[in-house]
């Protein structure tokens, strides 16, 4: 949840008369990613069949966050 909070854009949506916060999607994937990483320990092929992706999308996205892409 703090990981969320720290990555809420300034923007506001209004939604059933509620104002809510956004994520950008990238933050949001990239949320997905590292809470699935973390449930299983590690275990790529674990996270990506959680996450319904394939294992090479998964390494895909784990080198571009390395290298300091999002």
């Amino acid at each position: 949840a703090a990981d969320v909070e720290r990555h809420v854009v300034g923007r506001r949506r209004a939604l059933s008369g509620a104002a809510l916060p956004t994520l950008e999607l990238d933050v949001l994937e990239r949320l997905a990613i590292e809470a699935a990483m973390k449930k299983h320990a590690g275990n790529k092929r674990a996270a990506a069949a959680e996450l319904g992706i394939a294992l090479k999308t998964l390494y895909n996205k784990l080198e571009r966050y390395a290298a300091g892409g999002t």
